[in-house]
């Protein structure tokens, strides 16, 4: 990321809204920043090569979680 490490995105995200449902796009599966993050709680992570479409049903179905809890 060209802003910083994705953990410490991960991290002021959370701090902002810790409900915050996260998206993980990666090319790195297996990478200890990734196991750190997994620890910390519940993401979606998706690897690339994405196709558009996961992504759409990806953003949908946490669209809905976050409806559903709020209703």
């Amino acid at each position: 990321m060209p802003d910083g490490p994705a953990d410490d995105v991960y991290d002021a995200a959370k701090k902002i809204d810790p409900e915050l449902p996260i998206i993980i796009i990666t090319g790195y599966p297996d990478s200890e920043m990734l196991d750190r993050i997994l620890e910390e709680g519940p993401i979606t992570v998706l690897k690339k090569p994405l196709q558009v479409d996961q992504l759409r049903q990806t953003v949908r179905i946490l669209g809905h979680k976050e409806i559903a809890k709020a209703a």
